[in-house]
């Protein structure tokens, strides 16, 4: 008997072959005497005597062992590949935010190196020079104003840059990952 045998395909076939009817391409295993699964594929049909009598199923059947192997090793090989893609994208996510922690931490160190210096400069120039530090205030009003309106424009190419990007993605993973991917 065939492994499985308690299988709903193995009991479609009982109900199929205790109706006398006809069947094509069922697919069962076996366990071979030495320990070795073979899987084979039948078609029947049912014969009849002159009476109307059953006298038994005459078909064919081949040995598909190999196609169902190459199947089973498909099948694991794309779960691998899943398994690899996966992982690959935890490494870049990963080494993603090692780059934005390091660009950070560069970055705010250069920053406030270049503030302690225009700090120094502003007090060195106030005592020696009072007039023009009044005249450096204004001119240093002026540019911040230009800079809180550069940083808005930043922003807002930075925004539109995130949301075509968001786009893509989920054009490129399609709406349920993508959702997945904006809440986590």
């Amino acid at each position: 008997m065939g492994l499985g045998s308690n299988e709903p395909s193995w009991q479609r076939q009982r109900v199929t072959a205790e109706a006398r009817l006809p069947f094509t391409d069922f697919e069962y295993r076996i366990q071979a005497s030495d320990g070795r699964i073979a899987w084979y594929s039948v078609s029947g049909e049912p014969m009849f005597d002159e009476h109307g009598a059953y006298q038994g199923y005459r078909g064919t059947g081949k040995d598909i062992t190999e196609r169902k192997l190459a199947e089973e090793a498909l099948r694991q090989s794309r779960a691998r590949i899943r398994e690899l893609a996966a992982h690959q994208e935890t490494i870049k996510e990963t080494e993603r935010q090692r780059i934005a922690r390091d660009l950070h931490d560069e970055l705010g160190q250069t920053l406030l190196a270049i503030r302690l210096d225009a700090t120094t400069l502003t007090e060195q120039t106030t005592a020696a020079h009072p007039d023009f530090h009044r005249s450096a205030r204004l001119i240093g009003l002026l540019r911040k104003l230009h800079l809180v309106a550069h940083r808005r424009r930043v922003a807002l190419v930075c925004l539109d840059r995130k949301v075509q990007a968001q786009r893509h993605l989920a054009r490129a993973v399609g709406p349920a990952k993508a959702r997945q991917v904006a809440i986590g």
